[in-house]
């Protein structure tokens, strides 16, 4: 009876990877549009497993991304942490960009303002503290342009959701030309060009 039982518990946690490995593949591709039904087919499993696992789909979404959550917060932290804060602002433009181009679906999760468990919220409302630091210290450097907001920045990452390309190699390019065009849009009036180098 045990080894049944045990053997259940091993099934049960077989599913539930090969669920979030079909979420992640399928979020990283098409974004959040993607349906349950398409995730648990890809996961070769019924849909009624699924809600099992994951009762509601933000539920999935957060399970899904929880790796990816831990990266964008050491990104945020590692870029607060330099020295000269217009490099925090380059170093965080540049990599969440990237990542997007990676992982379609992580950064629409990341800005959404829909429903989300405590936790995520909490983590979310860090996150978006840690940046409006970031962006106080980069304006008071004379070298960013003085309106820049946080809700400017999310408006950035909102856009380069829709970087588009046959392949993750030329979304990667096209993330990074994006990055150069934001950076100098963001230059404070009078800076020198190089002045993000």
């Amino acid at each position: 009876m045990r080894q049944k039982v045990a053997q259940l518990r091993s099934d049960a946690r077989v599913n539930r990877e090969q669920m979030l490995h079909a979420a992640r593949e399928l979020f990283s591709r098409h974004g959040l549009e993607v349906t349950t039904r398409q995730i648990a087919r890809h996961a070769n499993v019924g849909t009624a497993t699924l809600y099992r696992h994951f009762p509601s789909r933000q539920e999935l979404v957060e399970a899904a991304f929880a790796d990816e959550h831990d990266i964008c917060e050491a990104i945020v932290r590692q870029a607060l942490a330099l020295e000269n804060p217009r490099d925090g602002i380059r170093l965080l433009i540049e990599h969440t960009l990237e990542f997007n181009a990676r992982n379609r679906g992580f950064v629409e999760s990341a800005i959404a303002q829909g429903k989300t468990s405590p936790r995520s919220a909490g983590r979310r409302n860090e996150l978006l503290r840690t940046l409006t630091t970031l962006i106080t210290q980069a304006r008071r450097s004379g070298r960013l342009r003085a309106d820049l907001t946080l809700d400017d920045l999310i408006l950035v990452f909102s856009a380069g959701r829709g970087i588009e390309g046959e392949t993750e190699r030329d979304r990667v390019a096209a993330a990074r030309r994006f990055s150069q065009l934001t950076l100098d849009a963001l230059r404070a009036s009078g800076s020198v060009p190089d002045s993000w180098v």
